[in-house]
């Protein structure tokens, strides 16, 4: 951790005290999440030209 993050958390929890130390974004998805069924399809390609690659290779 980052001292720049560390006086940011001290910071937060000095003006909201433990509640401020909490996930902020508790039940969202993720900003880098895949569109749904995108990754399945990727892996069926992959499975069906390359069988003998393994997924670090198809990466």
């Amino acid at each position: 951790m980052s001292a720049r993050q560390a006086s940011r958390l001290l910071r937060r929890y000095q003006v909201q005290g433990a509640a401020g130390l909490q996930n902020r974004h508790p039940g969202r998805p993720a900003n880098n999440q895949l569109p749904p069924g995108l990754e399945l399809r990727m892996r069926g390609l992959i499975r069906d030209s390359y069988a003998d690659f393994g997924l670090k290779l198809a990466a």
